[in-house]
């Protein structure tokens, strides 16, 4: 009975951890120099409608994030009645191990492919956030991310920043162009886009510069980064909809490197 226990203990382990659904589990790949880790869980432990998973395919592998519609979240505030008709969060992401730096300057460069979906009024992809290093400090804000969003489809890609003037908590939000075209997620659909982005961690007035396919679209733009711990957040992230249901949505990452620069 011991042996038998034992078994089905190290088949149960070995299963989830395939998939990566273990709270904790860590991600990273030979051409990828950082290390991200499921930090909440993920709403979904059915093979059919997995959240995450790594893919093979032309002797290179990357990284699959899929969200249903109807998948709550697993951290502590995605149950939480947003607004009217927005009753939840739905969420498949990972979160940066090592933090960065306050005061340092990186280059974070990545590419990523849009297989199918965002077409809900919100989608984000990429997230920088910080909290507080200590539990006693509640600090916990977003302070940039890259979300495809819009009344109407096609959605087009836009960029968010923490703006905290007179203590009050906005996003200043900029419609990104390429080629002097609106950036819209169905011409990007099954094609890989390499963005780069140079942060300055400033104490005060941190600083982006964003390139997209080389071109750089965004020159210097200001935002806030209020507490001590810094990290990167990658995968799914939407606003759940009472009246409607959402597609479904399918994202890679690939080629995930971070850098100090010199400022």
């Amino acid at each position: 009975m011991k042996k038998l226990l034992i078994i089905l203990f190290t088949f149960f382990f070995s299963t989830n951890s395939s998939v990566g659904y273990s709270k904790g589990e860590k991600y990273m790949d030979s051409d990828w120099n950082i290390t991200f880790y499921n930090h909440c869980g993920f709403p979904s432990l059915e093979e059919k409608k997995q959240n995450v998973k790594w893919v093979e395919k032309d002797e290179n592998k990357f990284l699959r994030f899929s969200l249903y519609n109807g998948q709550v979240g697993k951290c502590s505030n995605d149950h939480k009645n947003r607004k009217k008709g927005e009753p939840y969060t739905e969420r498949a992401d990972i979160k940066q191990w090592r933090k960065l730096e306050k005061g340092l300057q990186y280059e974070i460069s990545f590419r990523f492919r849009i297989v199918e979906g965002f077409k809900s009024k919100k989608e984000k992809f990429f997230k920088i956030g910080s909290k507080g290093s200590k539990s006693s400090n509640k600090c916990s804000k977003t302070s940039l991310f890259l979300q495809f969003s819009g009344r109407k489809n096609p959605k087009g890609l836009r960029l968010h920043l923490l703006d905290l003037t007179n203590n009050k908590e906005t996003f200043k939000k900029y419609k990104l162009e390429y080629n002097h075209s609106k950036i819209q997620v169905h011409k990007l659909y099954n094609k890989w886009t390499n963005l780069k982005l140079l942060i300055n961690l400033k104490e005060k007035d941190a600083e982006v510069d964003l390139f997209f396919n080389e071109e750089k679209i965004v020159n210097s733009f200001k935002f806030d980064v209020p507490c001590d711990e810094v990290k990167i957040s990658i995968g799914l992230e939407r606003h759940g909809n009472s009246k409607k249901k959402h597609a479904l949505s399918v994202i890679d990452y690939d080629k995930f490197i971070v850098n100090k620069t010199n400022l």
